[in-house]
């Protein structure tokens, strides 16, 4: 999952998915969807397993329409 929560998300805000097998030792990429926005807000990303607890990170970003750079 991704999330942001903070500054005025208007489109966005959320985004779910899946990836159906990963290996021990390797990596994929998991991007969200369009975010339409404005503001000061903190990206949460968490990653759930069968196997290990849910495992969750932050980091500080700024919206500024459909531009989201990470602070």
């Amino acid at each position: 999952d991704i999330k942001l929560e903070g500054g005025l998300i208007l489109y966005g805000k959320e985004t779910s998915g899946g990836i159906s097998s990963l290996q021990a030792g390797e990596e994929t990429t998991f991007s969200s969807g369009f975010i339409l926005g404005l503001g000061k807000t903190v990206v949460t990303v968490t990653v759930e397993t069968p196997e290990t607890p849910v495992v969750s990170k932050n980091v500080d970003a700024l919206v500024l329409l459909f531009y989201v750079l990470v602070t």
